[in-house]
């Protein structure tokens, strides 16, 4: 049995739907009732009603439906917010994750798989790229930071009480179900504004980031759900890095009526090549997504949930 907790969420969504389809029994953890995202597998998943501050429930969930893996992906998503609300931050981001690794320890659950993320890292001149899982961790944010502490205390569980914890880093994660934008705005409303009609200007275009598709961070996390034992406990996720101008050209071509603006300039916030050789030979993670067929997909996709509301 597998717990998800954000299983309503972008990634966490697909990362359910991904376990059902392989025939595992899931129970998602959530403060909010179950989301239009888990439509597909809604009378196949078990739901409890609870927040990460809430021991006893989060405690109550895993014995009652015997949790063997737990897959956390709550997390307070939105960097440049959290800026403005550390306490916030910290009580979801630190406190939560503490209380999930307590939870799982006390009660005998065999793996924690996680999310941490790129922004563990600086600015890509601190690097030589590819930059490997060792390399010096530097958060600019606390969104971050968070991510950097959540490493230790996975490493600290694992040492100290032989829990096994697999964290992922992805970087910029696209495609079906991202409703949100925030700090990668363009991770979404270019696809969306370019089949509506509404203008998009695109700032800092020749920015670069590492596309992964949502489907490809999804198939790493439940590879690390079934894998066996691991050497490592973190490892760095690849899609295709290409800057802003190349996907939003890539939109233009796929929807010729789209009304978008390209402003160039822009200076990457992380390293982009990663070295993510860890999770190719140790999870069997390969992306299957290239940026081109995973917007020309995506495209889809919103085509017929456009046409539908």
């Amino acid at each position: 049995m597998f717990l998800v907790t954000g299983a309503n969420g972008f990634i966490g969504s697909q990362v359910v739907q991904s376990l059902v389809a392989k025939g595992s029994k899931v129970v998602v953890y959530h403060s909010q009732p179950v989301s239009t995202r888990l439509a597909p597998v809604a009378d196949r998943i078990e739901f409890v009603n609870g927040d990460l501050m809430e021991w006893e429930t989060l405690f109550g969930a895993i014995k009652d439906y015997g949790v063997e893996t737990i897959v956390h992906l709550a997390y307070y998503r939105d960097i440049v917010e959290q800026e403005k609300r550390p306490l916030k931050a910290t009580r979801i981001n630190c406190l939560g994750f503490n209380h999930v690794l307590e939870v799982a320890r006390l009660s005998g659950v065999k793996r924690v798989v996680w999310s941490s993320s790129i922004a563990v890292y600086g600015p890509p001149e601190l690097y030589t790229e590819p930059v490997s899982e060792d390399a010096p961790t530097q958060p600019t944010t606390l969104y971050g930071a968070c991510k950097v502490y959540n490493e230790y205390l996975a490493n600290h569980y694992n040492r100290q009480f032989g829990l096994e914890t697999i964290g992922l880093r992805p970087a910029i994660v696209y495609g079906p179900g991202r409703w949100y934008s925030g700090k990668a705005n363009f991770a979404r409303d270019l696809f969306v504004n370019a089949l509506t009609g509404q203008s998009t200007v695109v700032e800092d275009a020749d920015r670069r980031f590492d596309w992964i598709h949502v489907k490809d961070v999804a198939q790493a996390f439940v590879k690390a759900c079934f894998v066996g034992r691991v050497k490592h406990n973190i490892f760095n996720l690849q899609g295709q890095v290409a800057s802003i101008r190349q996907a939003a050209e890539m939109v233009m071509e796929m929807v010729p009526t789209a009304k978008i603006e390209i402003r160039g300039g822009g200076k990457e916030f992380w390293p982009n090549q990663r070295d993510w050789s860890r999770a190719r030979e140790e999870l069997g993670y390969q992306p299957e997504f290239g940026l081109k067929r995973g917007i020309s997909e995506y495209l889809e996709i919103l085509r017929k949930e456009l046409s539908t509301d």
